[in-house]
């Protein structure tokens, strides 16, 4: 199992539930930084992996 810490991320609120979301454009950065570091446990800073 891959596990992954990510730090930084850029996200938005729901105005009605308050629940915290990246945009698709946001996921797919983070995947990619994943799949580049291939470790069993990655931690990604998104300042600096976007």
């Amino acid at each position: 199992m891959l596990r992954i810490i990510i730090r930084n991320v850029p996200s938005l609120e729901c105005e009605q539930c308050d629940e915290k979301y990246c945009t698709d454009e946001v996921a797919e950065k983070i995947v990619e930084s994943a799949k580049k570091l291939m470790q069993e446990i990655s931690v990604v800073d998104y300042k600096t992996a976007a």
